[in-house]
């Protein structure tokens, strides 16, 4: 796929095809090595402006690298363009005290079944918060697992996932927490249309002697299409007694009252279905800061659910 003009077009985006750099960024170093690709970010931001990076054709098999150094404070939009397969490897790092705000966008036609894995490490009193759009097409599994590694360390992840036509798409969660005083809170929203299957696996991890931990899941779908699916298995694996953790899903079909008085009113079925669901959709656009990237990213959803 190639890149969107909007993010082409903008000379402070930070853009890597493969392992080559095409557009640079002042605060922005990159070290490449036989597979492995390193994005370091170790400056403190005194803007308050996002810096974007955008990622397009990633390698297969090759092992991606988000860093961000000590103290550092930064917002930053990831766009993850990807085309025929995606048996890649992402990493996340934070090094203590760093407080990161991330809107990851994964988009692109998958043409062959591919997996992602993404691992996040979350170092002492780190503060991450990455909010992750899954639009593509085809098959797709992600492995996806967070480290809280040091103390007073805090995730919070936001994930949508839309599907339509014969989409597949697999998620593996694993949140485990390996410091005292450390919490994770994920929310997962979740689309089906036409004959998709979406498929969530959870999990949460206390290790023993991890007090004063929180570890809670939440989990909510809409089933739109007659043949799509929709499964969620929350779990959650304590070893400790001082701490709090929770989990919970709901699942549905579209409120077919909605939709008819929506049809009844001259929309279209798809572009009523576009309204029922933008409760899923809207929280995830406005994440992004920049008019442009907000409209970028919902004609990405509006595609993504049947319209034009």
């Amino acid at each position: 796929m190639r890149i969107p003009k909007l993010l082409n077009s903008q000379t402070d985006t930070f853009i890597i095809k493969g392992q080559s750099v095409i557009q640079t960024h002042s605060s922005i170093k990159v070290l490449t090595k036989d597979h492995q690709v390193r994005i370091i970010i170790n400056k403190k931001n005194n803007n308050t402006q996002p810096v974007d990076i955008v990622l397009t054709d990633p390698l297969l098999n090759h092992q991606y690298s988000l860093e961000f150094g000590r103290n550092s404070n930064w917002r930053v939009n990831f766009f993850y363009i990807v085309g025929k397969t995606l048996n890649s490897e992402l990493n996340i790092i934070l090094k203590e005290e760093a407080q990161i705000d991330l809107n990851l966008l994964m988009v692109g036609k998958i043409k062959e079944s591919s997996t992602i894995t993404r691992h996040t490490t979350l170092n002492t009193q780190s503060v991450l918060s990455v909010t992750t759009g899954y639009l593509t097409d085809g098959l797709l599994k992600v492995n996806d697992s967070v480290l809280l590694k040091g103390a007073y360390s805090d995730f919070f992840g936001e994930n949508l996932v839309i599907g339509q036509s014969t989409d597949e798409v697999t998620i593996t969660q694993n949140v485990r927490h390996s410091a005292k005083n450390s919490s994770s809170l994920i929310h997962n929203s979740i689309v089906a249309n036409d004959a998709c299957r979406i498929k969530f696996d959870i999990y949460g991890t206390i290790d023993k002697t991890m007090e004063k931990s929180k570890c809670f899941q939440h989990s909510k779908g809409v089933i739109l299409g007659e043949k799509s699916w929709i499964q969620v298995d929350p779990k959650l694996i304590i070893n400790e007694y001082d701490v709090e953790a929770g989990h919970g899903a709901a699942i549905g079909q579209i409120n077919q009252d909605e939709l008819y008085y929506l049809s009844s009113r001259g929309l279209t079925e798809s572009h009523a279905k576009r309204l029922i669901i933008q409760g899923y959709t809207d929280p995830f656009v406005t994440k992004f800061l920049k008019m442009d990237h907000q409209h970028f990213v919902n004609q990405t959803i509006v595609r993504k659910m049947g319209g034009h």
